[in-house]
């Protein structure tokens, strides 16, 4: 039992020193990486299905953005049988929706004022991140080719909402990986 408590007090000095791990809850966390002053709010960009409610932005440039408690599937499919390979789903009983941009509204003084995304492009190579939306708890891995492209999944999704990286190397290869939910950095569209 000593040695339980002294194990117990040396993690929770650990914990202590190190930055509180982001929420694994249903939002956005963003980090704005903007010229000039931060704007005071962000929103999704207007789309029937997603709130319009704006989120304030911290003085240092973070925020946090409140994702829809739930979403229906919208027919997000994984593996396509008319192509070449294959990708396996492990609950086929899991059914997703992936919220549909990249992009979030930028107010200021109550006026949008521009959008964000996550979205780098550098030497062909585009990468974003999606919410992914699961409805159970499943797999995808697998890789397939389809009209000379190549998708690689390799997802491993809770129940909820699923932070997933999305890569495309020159239009021809596309890589999907579920990944922590972590804060993102956010970037001017130009």
């Amino acid at each position: 039992m000593v040695r339980f408590e002294h194990s117990l007090f040396g993690a929770l000095l650990i914990t202590a020193c190190s930055p509180a791990p982001l929420p694994s809850g249903a939002e956005i966390s963003g980090q704005l990486e903007l010229p000039g002053p931060w704007p005071d709010a962000v929103s999704f960009i207007p789309i029937e299905i997603l709130p319009q409610a704006r989120t304030p932005v911290a003085a240092d440039g973070t925020f946090r953005l409140p994702l829809p408690a739930a979403m229906p599937p919208d027919g997000t499919i994984y593996g396509d049988p008319t192509c070449e390979g294959m990708v396996l789903q492990r609950n086929p009983q899991a059914a997703f929706a992936t919220l549909p941009t990249d992009r979030l509204n930028i107010w200021r003084q109550g006026h949008p004022s521009g959008t964000v995304t996550t979205r780098k492009i550098q030497s062909g190579v585009v990468k974003t991140y999606q919410y992914v939306y699961a409805t159970a708890a499943t797999t995808v891995h697998g890789v397939q080719t389809c009209g000379g492209s190549q998708e690689t999944f390799e997802l491993d999704y809770d129940l909820g909402w699923n932070l997933v990286e999305w890569i495309n190397i020159g239009g021809r290869q596309f890589e999907f990986t579920s990944v922590p939910n972590q804060r993102l950095i956010w970037r001017s569209i130009h």
